[in-house]
């Protein structure tokens, strides 16, 4: 090889050394505990810029349960921040979160773009991990992408050493009358994150483990089982008359039968991946005593699905055939939110009366109360359109401010809890051990960007003439 040749060769790997370091060290993102923002990326949808700012929070004694929040914001094309537009909707798929919307409210979900020859949009997971077996994500019930959305919940499988990474995609469509349609689908957008090192299994205790499992147990453990629900809902069936307000106070029982045996089925995938599930006794009685409650998702969705048929069958009758509107299920929302308010209100006075709770008691309060909010809309809807008393819009009122009023005192109390970002880095926050073994490009890393900085602008000829081929080759 002649001598300029050479040249020339050496400068195209000194490039691609560069291009490789700079895409390993800048572009993951270490997970601390506490919560860490990743970089924002961008969706370009018709004239906006949707910028798009995912955070992951952590909790030190609970490592293996994340929570995945989202900063969404909308650019118009002066580059000013703007409220998202009124005809965009973007929708974010978990699991079967999207059928089970609109099977709930009688929804036909369409997949056609409407342009002739043009397939139909096959709908995959928005949220997904590589490498698989690392981070699974939980059941999540909100379909709609946008700034205030609630956290996806996510479970650690496999605390592995190297680079993970998170993958994003939304869809694009509307909701309209009784259907909701999908467009098309955005780019997906990637970040690589590093999970943070948890205490090595050899230095928790059996006793410790079991411990905190039962504790995490007996937090999820539901109240009745199936087969309490399948007797209730036979009883209602036969009915003559069956008040419209027991069928959508037994969809609202079934809503949280199914969060409970989904988080036990996650706490039992937990257990499994511990290092020590064999060598604690108790964890496997404890996997024994979560099989004897589980039940397969889609019997209890079969019953929500009953559910919907006899409240559809029941609202249509003639006369009084559709029953009185649910006020009994309202109202009980009404008191039980009224009663958590006044308890949080104490908190807010004197935060030290949570020390007498659970660690996670108002991480578990803030996503009940959610989940409360949307039973509650779906009870206000049926009673709208059955009865316009001026009492259930008084009630619905007082509802949404101790509603309000209990998510700002929550968010105070523990800014973790939101999907909002935190613009000041918690100082006390663990960080990730030394002992971690990093690549050891990152080593190195910084002596050959000085080495590869310091020739970089006399070769940029070189860099411009490759450009200039490949626009020719285009």
């Amino acid at each position: 090889m002649d001598l300029p040749a050479k040249r020339y060769f050496n400068h195209i790997i000194n490039l691609l050394i560069f291009i490789f370091i700079s895409t390993c060290v800048f572009s993951q993102d270490n997970l601390n505990f506490g919560t860490t923002n990743l970089a924002s990326k961008q969706l370009k949808i018709d004239k906006y810029d949707c910028k798009i700012s995912p955070s992951f929070s952590i909790n030190e004694e609970n490592p293996e349960n994340l929570k995945l929040s989202f900063n969404v914001v909308w650019i118009d094309k002066k580059g000013s921040q703007v409220q998202q537009p009124d005809k965009i909707s973007l929708f974010i798929k978990v699991n079967s979160n999207i059928e089970e919307y609109c099977s709930s409210n009688g929804k036909k979900l369409s997949t056609k773009p409407g342009l002739f020859g043009k397939k139909n949009i096959q709908l995959t997971n928005s949220i997904s991990f590589t490498p698989a077996g690392a981070i699974d994500v939980a059941q999540y019930s909100n379909i709609h992408f946008r700034n205030d959305m609630s956290p996806v919940l996510l479970n650690v499988l496999n605390f592995i050493n190297s680079p993970v990474t998170f993958n994003l995609q939304v869809y694009i469509g509307k909701e309209k009358g009784n259907s909701l349609e999908i467009d098309e689908k955005g780019d997906v957008l990637s970040w690589k994150i590093i999970l943070p090192e948890v205490k090595p299994d050899d230095e928790v205790s059996c006793a410790d483990l079991e411990n905190k499992y039962n504790q995490r147990f007996t937090e999820n453990k539901p109240r009745f089982l199936l087969g309490y629900f399948e007797t209730k809902l036979m009883e209602l069936e036969s009915s003559k008359d069956t008040p419209i307000a027991k069928l959508y106070e037994l969809k609202s029982n079934l809503f949280q039968y199914k969060s409970n045996v989904n988080s036990l089925v996650s706490l039992r995938e937990n257990i499994k991946n511990n290092p020590n599930y064999k060598k604690c006794d108790q964890l496997p009685i404890l996997i024994g005593s979560i099989n004897s409650i589980t039940v397969d998702i889609s019997a209890i969705q079969n019953l929500i699905n009953r559910v919907n048929i006899a409240i559809q069958s029941n609202s249509s009758g003639s006369g009084s055939g559709g029953g009185e509107p649910p006020f009994e299920a309202f109202l009980s929302n009404n008191i039980f939110c009224e009663n958590t308010f006044d308890h949080l209100y104490n908190f807010k006075i004197d935060p030290g009366l949570l020390n007498d709770h659970e660690p996670n008691y108002l991480y578990d309060l803030y996503f009940k109360l959610k989940n409360l909010k949307v039973s509650q809309d779906s009870l206000y809807d049926v009673i709208k359109s059955t009865d316009e008393s001026p009492a259930y819009k008084r009630a619905y009122k007082n509802f949404n401010a101790n509603y309000n009023e209990s998510i700002i005192i929550i968010e105070t109390l523990d800014p973790d809890v939101t999907n909002t970002e935190n613009t000041e880095q918690d100082e006390t926050s663990p960080r990730v051990s030394k002992k971690r073994s990093f690549p050891y490009i990152w080593i190195i890393a910084p002596i050959l960007l000085i080495l590869i900085a310091f020739g970089v602008f006399k070769y940029m000829k070189y860099i411009k003439k490759g450009k200039s081929l490949k626009d020719k080759i285009k």
